[in-house]
């Protein structure tokens, strides 16, 4: 029922338009105005190397469940920030694993850090300005967040750590082929997430072995990375605003 779609780029509006039946007329591609304050502040507020975002998604076939001790997400996790060594791994090197979880996760991974000895996972609160957090970060490790585009805007790594593909793509789908659009390393299991976090953390986050597939998926995502999408969005606007006045 809106008047108007914003996208990011010229290939997510040709998805809007074929796989969600948005009318053509509807879409303004002038990129999204969240990415204008990243594009701001990008220089200004550099990772420091001892921050990594860990961003798991929901998962509503799973996360139901009365005890999310039950669930393939809590022993995935507890596989890949436990059992693995990831935690004492970060610890020596004096980095911080900051975890955003769902409202309803964030109590029961409170407790699930201190049933463990976490020292170095803090658990994010919901009312934190994630933009500040996403530009402090120097990796971001998640499964199939959206965020993951605003770490591929500014150019930084993303490990995908989906351990539950089939799962994901059975109940939820998507609209990118999850097994050759990513533009990070994928891991099947905890393992392969810890390897993976440790060559980062190891190369100084280097991204120089997946740049081709970054800067291909940047050209399908935007359209402009110039701090300007508010004001062509405004422009848009007084666009359609002239035209209604004429009629």
């Amino acid at each position: 029922s809106a008047d108007f779609v914003v996208s990011s780029s010229e290939q997510e509006a040709r998805i809007k338009v074929e796989e969600w039946g948005i009318l053509q007329e509807k879409i303004l591609v002038t990129g999204f105005p969240r990415f204008d304050r990243l594009y701001e502040l990008k220089e200004k507020v550099r990772p420091s190397g001892d921050r990594i975002l860990y961003m798991p998604t929901w998962r509503d076939w799973d996360t139901h469940k009365v005890s999310l001790r039950n669930t393939a997400l809590f022993g995935q996790m507890r596989s890949f920030l436990v059992d693995s060594g990831l935690s004492r791994f970060l610890l020596e090197k004096g980095i911080v694993l900051q975890l955003s979880v769902h409202q309803r996760m964030r109590e029961f991974f409170e407790d699930f850090a201190r049933e463990f000895g976490l020292e170095n996972v803090e658990v994010l609160d919901q009312g934190i300005d994630l933009q500040d957090e996403i530009l402090r970060s120097s990796l971001l490790v998640t499964d199939y967040s959206s965020v993951g585009w605003d770490f591929l805007f500014l150019g930084k790594p993303v490990l995908f750590f989906q351990f539950d593909l089939e799962d994901y793509l059975e109940c939820t789908g998507s609209y990118l082929d999850l097994r050759k659009d990513l533009f990070g390393p994928v891991a099947r299991n905890a393992e392969e997430a810890f390897s993976w976090v440790r060559f980062f953390v190891e190369t100084g986050y280097s991204t120089a072995t997946f740049n081709g597939q970054m800067e291909k998926m940047s050209d399908f995502a935007f359209a402009y990375r110039d701090g300007k999408n508010c004001e062509r969005l405004g422009q848009e606007f007084e666009i359609e605003l002239s035209v209604d006045e004429t009629e």
